[in-house]
């Protein structure tokens, strides 16, 4: 389970807007930058307290012998670093921080912290600013003198509220006798920069976000003109399981197939030209509470401020998705009855469930493509709820839905505050029929078809020859044959002797591991690759077949 901001932080919906207070009110995350190709130096995205470079990505100086400084120069402007192969002078680390867990806003005073190597008391490090990182103009903090080679020093400042929210800070090590400029030329002289955000309140996402206009790649699972099935649950639900809001994947049986002849005499020489596709779909379930004591709201209140919880969950992961690749259901409301009063860390008054769908790769949803998909999808949904909880989004984009809903007084919502959790993800594969429903043994092929070409003898005996699904075709008629309920291949492993290593069964150029389909008569297929190195390659030692498999392509 991952807990999310479960600090209180409230906004006040009865008097002026507040979210650049809630901006500076809320934990937000400590950030470690890293190199940006367009700036050119190292860069910490999105709001946070404190932006760090990290010790790896500035520390040296140009190609200074031994300690040669990646992406040199790291500046934004182009700056050079000094020419000299040796010597002691370079930044090691830049930190930019607001001192405490509240983000880096403009007008409100940061720290910027350098670890910087040098040599004579003579030596200076200077500190500078930039209000807009994409047009640099420098600005002198002041300077810092040695007290030894290694050494941590820092200046205070106020971050500038005009400009950009994307600002950049510099630190310089230079030596005494060159002069104190953004760009001092010495030859042993080194500078480095840190991008980060200062994020204004302007800066939320907003609470009607506007349609994605790319096409969905997946076809429609809610083919009929109506809106998406309802989220909100009934306040005194019936004994049974929550209804799904996905038309069935096994829909009712029809008629026993006609026995009048097909006009084709032979089973069809080509394959279906809508073959099976597969979805796998990963939900995260989450929960949330309020401040606000919503179960003693009337049924008609409740269920305005469920879609105002709803829209907000989903403007925070369904960004850039269409409503069928990206959707949000509310599974429990106040599920300990309407007399919760007190609020507990165990008593949740809303859980829901983010349900993310994608085209799988190959019929076992395994492939390498397919298992990072799943990892990225899960991953994004909690990070995308933790972040916007974080920042503050999420409690700015639920205020404006709750004022933008007729239903909703906001006058009753003094001080709202929001927290919540996250649990791990669960998978679903479904297979998605397209044709006529009813499938025939293509002999040729060795699959099962369903574009209704069925020979007449299969028509006239339609109980030994027609089934009902792709799966009960494949495992009556052809039960070897793992390509059956995919031409595309089945994700499982065979070995390919020619290379000595195991690979996937899908087309070539799917994915890494991928061999190209399995010959479905010499190919014996494993469901892992150290089971098919164990057996089909023993000879070679199993780690040597599998570290193949991985660097092997086609």
């Amino acid at each position: 389970m991952r807990v999310l901001a479960l600090c209180l932080h409230a906004i006040c919906l009865s008097g002026a807007a507040t979210t650049a207070s809630v901006l500076r009110d809320l934990q937000v995350p400590v950030r470690t930058a890293s190199f940006d190709g367009q700036f050119g130096a190292p860069r910490c995205s999105g709001a946070a307290s404190s932006c760090d470079s990290g010790w790896s990505l500035i520390n040296g100086r140009g190609t200074s012998s031994g300690n040669q400084e990646q992406n040199q120069p790291n500046t934004i402007d182009g700056c050079s670093d000094g020419s000299d192969g040796f010597g002691y002078y370079w930044v090691r680390r830049i930190v930019v921080s607001s001192g405490s867990s509240d983000p880096l806003v403009p007008g409100e005073t940061a720290t910027i912290t350098a670890s910087v190597r040098w040599k004579y008391v003579s030596d200076r490090a200077d500190f500078y600013y930039a209000s807009d990182a994409a047009n640099p103009q420098w600005q002198y903090l002041g300077s810092r003198r040695p007290v030894s080679v290694n050494q941590d020093i820092s200046v205070t400042y106020t971050l500038p509220d005009e400009g950009s929210e994307t600002q950049a800070v510099r630190v310089q090590v230079r030596e005494g006798n060159y002069a104190q400029v953004a760009c001092s030329q010495g030859y042993r002289n080194d500078r480095d920069d840190l991008v980060f955000d200062a994020i204004t309140p302007s800066s939320m996402p907003s609470a009607q976000p506007s349609e994605s206009a790319r096409p969905s790649s997946m076809p429609s699972w809610q083919p009929s003109e109506s809106a998406r099935p309802s989220s909100m649950p009934s306040i005194q639900p019936s004994e049974s399981a929550r209804p799904s809001n996905m038309p069935s994947l096994q829909p009712s049986e029809s008629a026993r197939p006609s026995n009048t002849p097909s006009v084709s005499m032979l089973p069809t020489s080509n394959p279906s030209q809508s073959p099976s596709i597969v979805i796998e779909t990963v939900t995260t379930p989450g929960s949330l509470s309020t401040s606000q004591d919503i179960c003693s709201f009337s049924e008609a209140q409740l269920a305005d401020f469920v879609e105002a919880i709803t829209k907000t969950i989903e403007s925070s992961v369904c960004s850039g998705l269409t409503n069928e690749e990206c959707y949000v259901i509310i599974t429990s409301v106040c599920r300990s009855g309407r007399e919760l009063r007190q609020l507990q860390a165990s008593s949740w008054q809303i859980e829901y469930q983010v349900i993310r769908m994608f085209t799988c790769e190959v019929a076992a949803c395994n492939s390498a493509s397919d298992i990072a998909a799943v990892s990225s999808i899960a991953d994004a949904v909690s990070s995308d709820i933790r972040k916007t909880m974080n920042i503050g989004a999420f409690l700015a984009v639920l205020s404006t839905n709750i004022m933008l809903t007729s239903g909703l007084d906001s006058s009753q919502f003094t001080c709202l505050s929001v927290w919540g959790t996250t649990e791990d993800h669960e998978t679903e594969v479904h297979v998605i029929e397209q044709g006529t429903g009813l499938y025939y043994p293509d002999w040729e092929y060795g699959s099962c078809l369903e574009d209704g070409n069925q020979p007449t003898y299969m028509d006239n005996y339609p109980d030994k020859w027609i089934s009902d699904t792709l799966d009960q075709c494949c495992a009556r008629f052809f039960p070897e044959n793992h390509q059956c309920l995919n031409l595309q291949g089945s994700g499982l492993w065979y070995a390919d002797a020619f290379n000595k290593v195991c690979v996937t069964d899908c087309e070539s150029g799917m994915g890494n591991t991928c061999g190209g389909l399995a010959n479905v008569v010499t190919d014996k297929i494993y469901a892992n690759p150290r089971s098919c190195c164990e057996s089909e390659l023993g000879w070679l030692f199993v780690e040597f077949c599998e570290v193949g498999l991985v660097i092997f392509t086609n």
